[in-house]
């Protein structure tokens, strides 16, 4: 009988040991979240966001630039951020898809929009692609890969799907995808080029970039603004940029015939854009005379501005005084910088913190406004960063010399 009491005894203890050491090896290996570079095992593999970076390109494995040395003591500790990876709806109009490959590595922030698969213009009479965008950012940009976090939006969710595939083949920092589908408006015109749309266009690029922007910065110091359409460029362009932010005041122009005014800290820099047959196409980038700047632009007379205040919208434009950046990159070399009243997009570097302090692309004419006027006249999206920049400190610049970019619809 005693035996009997010892063998149920040592069964229910085996029990207890095989139980306990079950429930610890869940806890350990199927429940605790991964250490930092570790990805999940067993079920959460199923899932296919978990498991697209199995398939990235070799260039972004075992890199150990994406490492951080943590110092204590005699002791040397490297640690990384693990790769994740989702997706969110965050509005009716917008869906946002993040893969976070090394995120402490991102640097620099790519920031283009296209409308579907005709965005990327065309080179030669052939049609680009994300792949070519992607070819020319490699090739010209003068910074690796592995130090840019991309984002690309898109109002048509085929092209955000095929985005999705293509980025991740390529060893970027982050990469960030957004399906953006607003609301359409009756009052849209067949022609969205026709003068009387332009300012209700522009309204809408304005709150586009905005959505971009803001959605997809994070940490990184540097935003550059990429047109789907850009097809060329001098290489190292984007380094020279930034190179230009990080050296101070050092490479503007000392020439004072561009200067109005001591030159403000650099906060963001463009440069001239070729199109075929012409030899500066981004007429949004401009600077005021020095001898007569607020005669540079047309302003509303009186009867203008009843309108005005009754809802009808004036568009400022040139009077024929206003100097374009090719004017001025006659007479510079390529190591200076020369100051701008206005940037246009077609390449635009922004240092970072600008944004975080406030700076966006007003969707309204910020120039001109007041309580009884909440339109103003000028200054809208790109035309208006640098009214703002001014406004928090901060200048606004092109890369003189032969620095140029070429563009093709």
């Amino acid at each position: 009988m005693l035996l009997n009491i010892s063998r149920r005894a040592f069964t229910r203890v085996l029990a207890l040991v095989l139980a306990s050491t079950l429930l610890l090896f869940v806890a350990r290996y199927v429940l605790k979240d991964p250490a930092p570079g570790e990805e999940r095992t067993g079920i959460f593999n199923s899932s296919p966001l978990s498991r697209i970076w199995d398939n990235e390109d070799s260039e972004s494995e075992n890199e150990s630039d994406f490492a951080e040395a943590v110092h204590g003591g005699d002791h040397k500790v490297k640690t990384s951020q693990a790769p994740s990876v989702s997706e969110v709806t965050v509005t009716t109009e917008l869906t946002h898809y993040i893969h976070s490959k090394h995120p402490r590595n991102a640097k620099s922030l790519f920031l283009t929009m296209t409308q579907d698969a005709t965005g990327w213009g065309h080179a030669d009479n052939e049609p680009r692609s994300l792949d070519s965008h992607i070819a020319l950012i490699k090739k010209t940009s003068g910074l690796p890969l592995k130090s840019i976090s991309i984002a690309i939006q898109t109002a048509s969710a085929t092209e955000y799907q095929k985005y999705i595939h293509t980025l991740n083949k390529h060893p970027f920092a982050k990469i960030q995808v957004l399906l953006y589908q607003p609301e359409q408006h009756d009052d849209e015109p067949e022609d969205r080029h026709s003068e009387d749309f332009q300012p209700i266009r522009r309204k809408q690029i304005s709150l586009a970039r905005n959505m971009l922007m803001l959605r997809a910065l994070g940490s990184e110091e540097h935003i550059f603004w990429y047109d789907g359409d850009v097809i060329g460029s001098d290489n190292g362009i984007a380094a020279k940029m930034i190179d230009h932010s990080q050296n101070g005041l050092k490479g503007v122009t000392t020439n004072s015939s561009m200067l109005r005014e001591p030159p403000l800290p650099i906060g963001l820099i463009t440069a001239r854009c070729e199109n075929p047959g012409m030899n500066n196409y981004d007429l949004n980038a401009w600077a005021h005379p020095k001898e007569s700047p607020a005669a540079a632009r047309t302003r509303p007379d009186g009867e203008q501005m009843k309108d005005l205040r009754n809802g009808k919208l004036y568009m400022a434009s040139s009077t024929g005084s206003m100097i374009y950046v090719d004017h001025w990159t006659d007479h510079t070399t390529n190591d200076e910088l020369f100051p701008l009243d206005s940037v246009g997009g077609t390449i635009l570097y922004i240092k970072a913190d600008l944004v975080r302090k406030g700076l966006n692309f007003p969707p309204y004419f910020v120039v001109g406004t007041s309580w009884d006027l909440p339109n103003g006249y000028d200054g809208i999206e790109t035309e208006g960063l640098c009214y703002i920049a001014k406004t928090i400190g901060y200048g606004c610049y092109a890369l003189g010399g032969t620095w140029h970019i070429k563009h093709e619809h």
